[in-house]
């Protein structure tokens, strides 16, 4: 399994479109910090030649710990866990259905006919290449909030107790992100072709999207609530929201209270039950259909 793994992850960092996902989603979150920086900078001057209060204080404050540390680091992981799971899922549809399109898939099973180890390779492969997103993610969220705070006068700190926060909130980002990683690969399998794995699973992104964004299920009593609360995108926020909290952030206060009253996420340990649920709802059939189909080769 290791050499299989050395090998999948050698193919998968020379990809190029790796190194665009991996620079389209690191540059976002950069990006961010600086459009922060702006909006904190614009809020500042306009509020001196105004005399008059921009923000209200307490949203303002809430900015001001998102851009700097160590708000920082959950604003950054906030970022991966929304652009990160679509350039995810496109990698991974793309990264298999390739091998289908090129039929370098059934060259290599024909050597190593072992289908499942194959396929928990790549997936293997696919993880640790996640994992490496989202730690640089942190790391360029921490040096993006130092130099946002040195900027601003308010120069950020971290404690001893931030490091095993870090950890954490890097986990549940991982959690959050591997259900759309195996979406991309089983999305893949059912469509045998790049274009195929990366549609299907777009396709999925975007209608769980739209569903989520129908609060009306939040006021259709007990059973919308129940079944508003199932969705992978609902226990997905509710995992972002609850990383945000673990660095002192209460992004509710920039919504308005009407919205914030109508959004109750499930508990912590709820979502990252559904989350699990959803990951092996997508990783069975891909094994299982990964196993039985022909492999099919270039068309």
């Amino acid at each position: 399994m290791i050499g299989a793994l050395q090998a999948e992850w050698l193919t998968l960092w020379r990809r190029p479109l790796t190194r665009v996902v991996l620079a389209l989603v690191l540059g976002l979150v950069l990006a961010q910090f600086g459009l922060l920086l702006v909006l904190l900078l614009l809020t500042e001057r306009l509020g001196a030649l105004t005399g008059q209060t921009i923000l209200p204080p307490e949203q303002l404050a809430v900015i001001r710990r998102m851009a700097t540390l160590p708000g920082g680091l959950g604003t950054a992981l906030g970022q991966i866990n929304g652009l990160g799971a679509l350039g995810l899922m496109i990698l991974a549809g793309a990264t298999l259905g390739s091998e289908y399109s090129w039929g370098t898939l059934r060259l290599q099973l024909s050597r190593h006919p072992d289908r499942a180890h194959y396929l928990a390779a790549k997936l293997l492969a696919l993880t640790l290449l996640t994992l490496v997103i989202i730690l640089l993610a942190l790391l360029i969220g921490g040096l993006a909030s130092a130099g946002v705070g040195l900027l601003l006068g308010m120069p950020g700190h971290l404690s001893l107790a931030d490091g095993p926060r870090a950890l954490l909130a890097a986990l549940r980002s991982l959690l959050i992100l591997l259900p759309y990683m195996a979406l991309g690969v089983l999305g893949a399998i059912l469509g045998r072709s790049a274009l195929a794995g990366a549609g299907l699973a777009l396709g999925y992104w975007l209608a769980d999207t739209a569903f989520g964004a129908l609060a009306l299920f939040q006021v259709l009593g007990r059973w919308g609530q129940l079944l508003y609360n199932l969705l992978l995108g609902q226990n997905v926020n509710a995992l972002t929201l609850a990383n945000t909290r673990l660095f002192g952030l209460d992004t509710g206060v920039l919504v308005s209270q009407q919205t914030a009253l109508l959004i109750e996420p499930p508990s912590v340990w709820r979502a990252s039950l559904v989350i699990l649920l959803y990951l092996l709802a997508f990783l069975l059939p891909a094994f299982v259909l990964f196993q039985r189909r022909d492999i099919s080769g270039p068309a």
